[in-house]
């Protein structure tokens, strides 16, 4: 097994090592997002966009001068799929670890660069011809922005836009609107 079919399935173990090492408490602040995404599938033939879920569990560093970086673990479990021309296209999970640094801390809305690993099944059917599954994976990259509530601060108001998988015949981009709720 190489290295980089390895990587998917130590991800999720290295999140969950850091969130013991780190107790929210003393290092970092826990914090959960819940949203809708709408993904842009991409081809040389054609787009089609089905409906996400985005769901993720994150951390953002409160000492050390690290407050400006965030690690999240994201899951968006597919809601609704398209269709182009009778091609139906759908994605049933994407799963990705984020990299978050936010560029403008002392302004109310806040700009995140992300960087990160992604995941991404694509179920693909047409007239007459069997359903088709595969999973592309690689580097993520995107940037998001996120206002707090005046009245309730640990709450905010967030809009990502991402390019979850970017190769020659194929584009994954999403954009995220949700928000994010810090324990």
């Amino acid at each position: 097994m190489t290295e980089i079919s390895k990587l998917p399935r130590t991800v999720p173990r290295l999140l969950l090592l850091l969130a013991l090492c780190c107790p929210a408490a003393s290092l970092a602040e826990a914090y959960a997002v819940a949203g809708m995404a709408i993904a842009r599938i991409r081809t040389d033939t054609g787009a089609t966009s089905p409906l996400l879920a985005d769901l993720r569990l994150g951390y953002r560093f409160d000492r050390f001068n690290l407050d400006n970086h965030k690690l999240e673990l994201a899951l968006m479990p597919g809601l609704r799929d398209d269709n182009l021309n009778q091609l139906v296209t759908d994605i049933p999970l994407s799963t990705s670890l984020f990299y978050r640094y936010n560029v403008t801390p002392h302004y109310s809305i806040h700009t995140d660069l992300i960087l990160g690993y992604s995941r991404t099944d694509v179920t693909s059917s047409y007239v007459n011809v069997p359903e088709f599954t595969d999973s592309f994976h690689g580097i993520s990259f995107g940037v998001g922005f996120e206002e707090s509530l005046k009245s309730i601060p640990q709450l905010a108001f967030k809009v990502d836009i991402m390019q979850l998988y970017r190769g020659s015949q194929l584009r994954i981009n999403t954009l995220t609107l949700g928000f994010r709720y810090a324990f």
